[in-house]
């Protein structure tokens, strides 16, 4: 998943983790620097590549035509084609942060088997 349902998915699965072990102390190094990356990631993706892409499409339906802005030929152009390469700094950043993220949780997943469960095994998340 990549985008805005990728990072909503990462967000549910990360409360989910928290949730499942209230008392864990959870050492967040790995975890946000690999969030603070991903976001630089993003800014990167939007700004060298989606931003001018769509700028550049929009002058181009103003001077050439809406068709030729939508066309293969716009898509096929060097300038649209060079800002498409750039990208991919964005996204390298981006699943190089993703994988600070997993890595942080399989620390904790080998925290878990390990047994260093640091909360109170009676406490629930539903108390009366």
């Amino acid at each position: 998943l990549w985008g805005v349902y990728g990072v909503l998915a990462l967000a549910l699965s990360l409360l989910v983790l928290r949730l499942s072990d209230l008392g864990a102390r959870w050492d967040t190094y790995w975890l946000d620097l690999g969030l603070k990356l991903m976001n630089w990631g993003m800014v990167l993706q939007i700004f060298v590549s989606i931003f001018p892409i769509g700028i550049y499409q929009f002058w181009l339906s103003v001077t050439q035509d809406y068709w030729y802005a939508r066309s293969h030929h716009f898509h096929g152009d060097p300038i649209v084609q060079s800002m498409k390469w750039a990208r991919a700094l964005g996204d390298s950043i981006f699943a190089f942060a993703m994988l600070m993220v997993l890595w942080f949780v399989f620390l904790d997943f080998c925290r878990r088997v390990r047994g260093g469960r640091s909360g109170d095994p009676s406490a629930s998340l539903l108390k009366d």
